[in-house]
Parts: structure tokens; C-alpha cells; sequence
């Protein structure tokens, strides 16, 4: 949805999931465990992981820009996002495990939370 305010569009971005919004939250002030645990409550943790991932991946290429990442936090954070490409991985290797049509549809499903994207189509962003 937007809105109006004062000549400038702005839109609102609703978390069906307080877990989604905790993990991004977690992720922004780099506290890994527990996004990954509260990534784990999330009904959209694929979508979500490949969230945190952009996240992590963008902070990393701020941090010559910024004073406040240095490259040890820089490694850190590339690192984070590794390791959430890792647990979606399993994830889906347990998926496919049993039906291998669960995963295409897992990666094909669009979330309208997330502006209507599947997960493929967020991978290509």
C-alpha cells in the first residue's frame, strides 16, 4: 500500500510474522544467533534468509562508506551471509528428501508480503 505525505510517496510495509520483522531487526544490529533462531519461527524463512543475505551483503559493501564497519566486521558480515545461503540450502535438501515437486513449488510460490515476488524471482534482484 502507499500513502501520500506531503508530496512524497511512501509505502507501508506490513510483517504478517513478527518473527520476519525480529530476524531483519536482529540482522541490521548484527546479532546472528538470534536472527537464526527466530528465522526458524518464520513461515517464509526461504524468502526470509535470502532477505538477510541482501542485507548482510549490502552492510559489506557500505563499509567503505562508512565508518562504522570495519573489514573485520565487513568478514563477519559476509560470513552471516553465508551462512543463511547454508541453512536455506538444507532446508530444501530436507524438502526434496521427500518430494522434489514440493521444492519447485516452495521456490516458484510468490509472497504477497514480500511485493508479490517467488524466491527466484528475489535471487535475480
Amino acid at each position: 500500500a502507499s500513502t501520500e505525505c506531503g508530496g512524497r510517496v511512501t509505502r507501508e510495509y506490513e510483517f504478517e510474522d513478527p518473527a520476519s520483522l525480529l530476524t531483519v531487526y536482529m540482522v541490521m544490529i548484527h546479532e546472528q544467533e538470534m536472527a537464526k533462531v527466530l528465522w526458524e519461527y518464520s513461515p517464509t524463512s526461504l524468502f526470509l534468509s535470502l532477505v538477510c543475505t541482501y542485507i548482510h551483503r549490502w552492510m559489506v559493501d557500505q563499509k567503505s562508506d562508512s565508518l562504522f564497519i570495519s573489514d573485520s566486521l565487513g568478514e563477519q558480515l559476509e560470513e552471516y551471509a553465508v551462512e543463511f545461503v547454508e541453512i536455506s540450502f538444507k532446508v530444501l535438501e530436507e524438502v526434496a528428501k521427500y518430494k522434489t515437486e514440493h521444492v519447485i513449488a516452495l521456490v516458484n510460490f510468490k509472497f504477497n508480503k514480500w511485493g508479490g515476488k517467488s524466491i527466484l524471482e528475489m535471487a535475480d534482484y
